[in-house]
């Protein structure tokens, strides 16, 4: 995944996941969620603007990140697919 400056400098900030979706900006606007997988369920991750990587959110089933809220709570949906 790369993030690119309002200069249109890009960078990579981790490795190519198989499948991504849903995209939210923490508020601080140093943090970007997403949800991917390495396998067959969606996690949410986090990804810091210098490449640290963790599993933000985890659950049954697969779980997209939709929005942060101001005060940092994470919008998210369980995506059931038959």
């Amino acid at each position: 995944m790369k993030i690119v400056d309002r200069a249109g400098k890009p960078t990579v900030v981790t490795r190519n996941f198989p499948s991504i979706e849903g995209l939210a900006w923490r508020p601080r606007g140093d943090e970007l969620l997403f949800s991917a997988s390495d396998n067959k369920e969606y996690v949410v991750r986090a990804v810091s603007l210098s490449g640290r990587l963790l599993v933000a959110v985890t659950g049954a089933g697969n779980l997209t990140a939709q929005d942060v809220s101001r005060s940092g709570q994470l919008l998210l949906t369980r995506d059931d697919t038959p």
